[in-house]
């Protein structure tokens, strides 16, 4: 099962839209259900950038739904590396 290493910089705008309980969740979700669906998700690549696929999740908190799409460089089949994220809802 391949490692996940998630960039500061996605922790950083991560904390910059949810609370630190949403944070942890988030973070658990790319670090257990990410390896052990990666291949539902790797299909997503994304045109400009090969080396890349969508991972996109919804979470909710407290009466309001986050939609994160993440960017991840694979790369590397070791290592799931997160290098951004987006805030769709």
């Amino acid at each position: 099962m391949p490692r996940v290493e998630v960039r500061p910089w996605v922790i950083t705008d991560l904390s910059n839209w949810l609370k630190r309980s949403t944070l942890g969740r988030v973070l658990f979700d790319l670090h257990n259900h990410l390896p052990n669906n990666v291949a539902h998700y790797r299909p997503k690549r994304i045109p400009t950038s090969p080396r890349c696929f969508w991972y996109g999740r919804i979470y909710f908190e407290t009466n309001k739904l986050h939609g994160l799409d993440f960017v991840v460089r694979d790369a590397d089949p070791a290592i799931l590396d997160v290098i951004w994220v987006v805030h769709t809802a």
